[in-house]
């Protein structure tokens, strides 16, 4: 069930005040004039909360999707709506409770045209690593005159992770880089071909492919000779504080990235072997963001 919040803004209430004092002036003095003017001042203010209820009503949200970010970026939630009362929606506002920081965060006004799917963005920042816990977003408005604030729930947002910020003041170990993981050997008998995943070594791309119209792919090899893998080890780290590993190792992890070099990351009770390619990214920072906070 929705539950609808209504609340006078700062201008509603010295409205109200205004009508208060008008009203106790016309009954100790009788003024037929001032009691008309108290009642269209409390029509006013019946149909200004009429029109917003109709401005909140009449549409929701459908779905909604959101990225993994580094801490200190803004997650960036794309939220679907679909229309179905037919009519405009005017100054829209949209408002969640982070319910670690116990902050209200706040959007720019929206508008909603009629019959017509939409999407919002709704960005939130971030502070810290980890799992951002699901919240309620709701959406608010003051139109039409400003002196009332509703609200009514929108969507849930789901639980997302947010992975380490990568900070790093040199760059990956000539130690670190001189220890393989393993080495390829000198074969160079291909393999097969596969599609091409962010972060696999541009050398191996088959730019044939692309050309006769199909997707990127990448060729692999039966012991193909190439640069040996590396380890990105913890223990490494041990001259540096305990979230600043975190920060260098996930540096690392994105200058691997960058550089398509194959490398396993190993962590206290972990262990991800030597691979490349988005999905192998994708669990090593996983595995850094989820690391427990220092005791």
């Amino acid at each position: 069930m929705m539950q609808w919040r209504i609340v006078p803004t700062a201008a509603g209430i010295g409205y109200l005040l205004m009508l208060l004092i008008l009203m106790l002036v016309a009954v100790n003095y009788s003024n037929n004039l001032i009691f008309t003017l108290c009642f269209l001042m409390t029509a006013t203010m019946l149909l200004s909360v009429w029109l917003s209820i109709r401005n909140l009503w009449g549409f929701r949200a459908t779905h909604v999707r959101v990225r993994p970010v580094h801490a200190g970026q803004d997650l960036a939630f794309e939220i679907a709506l679909n229309e179905h009362s037919g009519q405009h929606h005017l100054y829209l506002t949209l408002s969640s409770q982070d319910k670690q920081r116990s902050k209200t965060t706040l959007q720019p006004f929206y508008h909603l045209r009629s019959g017509q799917p939409f999407e919002w963005v709704y960005q939130q920042p971030t502070q810290q690593r980890g799992l951002h816990n699901p919240q309620r977003l709701n959406v608010d408005t003051v139109w039409p005159l400003g002196l009332f604030k509703l609200s009514r729930p929108l969507i849930e947002l789901p639980e997302t992770l947010v992975y380490p910020q990568a900070k790093s003041a040199q760059s990956i170990p000539e130690t670190t880089c001189g220890q393989a993981a393993h080495a390829h050997t000198e074969a160079e008998e291909l393999a097969g071909l596969r599609a091409y995943q962010p972060g696999d070594n541009p050398r191996r791309i088959n730019w044939r492919s692309l050309s006769k119209g199909q997707n990127l792919q990448v060729k692999e090899f039966d012991g193909a000779a190439g640069d040996p893998a590396i380890w990105l080890r913890w223990q490494d780290l041990h001259a540096i504080g305990y979230e600043a590993r975190i920060r260098t190792l996930c540096h690392h992890i994105l200058e691997c990235q960058k550089r398509g070099q194959e490398f396993g990351l190993l962590l206290p009770g972990i262990e991800l072997p030597p691979k490349r390619g988005g999905q192998h990214i994708s669990t090593c920072l996983k595995q850094l963001a989820l690391l427990p906070g220092e005791r």
